[in-house]
């Protein structure tokens, strides 16, 4: 896999906001390690998750490019 499809792109992105005092920030590493325990959470960052793993030129050049 070496492509991450748009809806895939917001749908993570989206993920990784929370409110804080009514203000939307990105999420601290303390909140994503607290929700990364949950399967929805788990399976709107999956993409990533797989194009991460083995990230080497030879496994994924074009993300070298």
């Amino acid at each position: 896999m070496e492509h991450i499809f748009f809806d895939n792109i917001s749908k993570a992105a989206r993920q990784l906001i929370e409110k804080e005092n009514g203000i939307e920030i990105v999420m601290s590493f303390d909140s994503f390690l607290r929700k990364i325990v949950n399967q929805d959470f788990q399976n709107s960052i999956d993409p990533f998750v797989k194009i991460l793993n083995d990230f080497t030129i030879k496994e994924k050049p074009i993300f070298w490019i």
